[in-house]
């Protein structure tokens, strides 16, 4: 999914780019991607979907 796909009036997609934030500035040298991926990269997730995200370091 593109970064300009994303909906970041969706609450699950808002706390995942804050939890991308967090990690990145806690740890920059060592994460050398961040990635979401199930029913939100797929852009059918709901509300009951979770978060399903991978940090490659």
């Amino acid at each position: 999914m593109a970064p300009d796909e994303i909906d970041l009036a969706n609450p699950r997609w808002s706390l995942a780019t804050r939890l991308r934030d967090v990690l990145l500035k806690r740890w920059p040298a060592e994460i050398r991607a961040i990635g979401v991926h199930g029913s939100m990269a797929h852009g059918d997730d709901t509300d009951g979907s979770d978060i399903n995200m991978s940090v490659v370091t």
